[in-house]
């Protein structure tokens, strides 16, 4: 900034950052995801234009073959359950439990993480349990009806840049709990639903419940749907291109 070459700041989650909310001021523009996060930098500096993330996810066509070399039953609605990259051994015990017996008219597509094979053993034979340790999300979300995951930034850009209902299980073990005021933005929008993971460790069976009222009612997960979608910012990749190059002396 000293050398006047302009600023873009991007804040990605609704509680800021310590080290956005330091430099803010050396910023020219201050890209935010959520309104909460807006409030937290000067007024004048702040655009609400989502993450481009979000773009991606939204333009991705999908691969049916994926879907097929899965073994997924197409007649019924697919939950991806997914706790990041790397997944969580927490969790990944929790939904052993949760899903040890069917729901009706749901299957699941179980991704431990790498390294966390060893849970899928509990699902062997289990034609409505589909159990890997990855999968290429964009190759797969056009092909599901909801989401179990945690409320990480990225997750969060891509579900509502897609319209995908989800049960968020917020991460406890990142700075500031930020991801579950991530899970509160859409559940407060009636998009999701939030379950914390020290209720799940009291009783998994909280999660079952919730799977059962959201995902098995039409009515809910159409509308939750919608809610989602109108929080999704799949322009987010363009509309910051055009501020870059306004910053640098272009025009609209």
């Amino acid at each position: 900034h000293a050398r006047h070459i302009p600023v873009m700041m991007h804040e990605q989650n609704s509680i800021a950052g310590k080290a956005n909310k330091v430099t803010a001021g050396c910023a020219d523009e201050i890209v935010t995801c959520y309104e909460k996060a807006g409030e937290q930098f000067p007024a004048g500096k702040v655009k609400l234009l989502g993450n481009p993330r979000g773009s991606v996810a939204a333009s991705a066509a999908g691969d049916r073959q994926v879907l097929e070399s899965l073994g997924l039953d197409p007649s019924k609605k697919t939950i991806l359950v997914m706790m990041g990259s790397l997944g969580s051994t927490t969790m990944n015990d929790i939904m052993q439990q949760v899903l040890d017996r069917p729901v009706e008219g749901l299957q699941f597509l179980f991704v431990t993480g790498r390294g966390n094979e060893d849970a899928g053993r509990a699902f062997e034979g289990r034609p409505d349990v589909k159990v890997v340790p990855y999968v290429d999300t964009l190759a797969i979300y056009p092909f599901i009806s909801g989401m179990i995951c945690r409320a990480g930034a990225t997750t969060i850009a891509e579900l509502t840049a897609r319209g995908i209902p989800a049960i968020l299980v917020p991460s406890p073990y990142v700075a500031g709990n930020h991801q579950f005021y991530n899970a509160s933005v859409l559940k407060d929008a009636g998009a999701a639903q939030l379950v914390e993971e020290k209720t799940l460790l009291e009783n998994p069976e909280v999660l079952r419940d919730t799977i059962r009222g959201f995902f098995g009612s039409p009515m809910i997960l159409e509308s939750a749907a919608t809610n989602a979608a109108r929080l999704g910012k799949p322009q987010a990749a363009a509309d910051m291109l055009q501020d870059m190059r306004i910053l640098c002396g272009g025009s609209r």
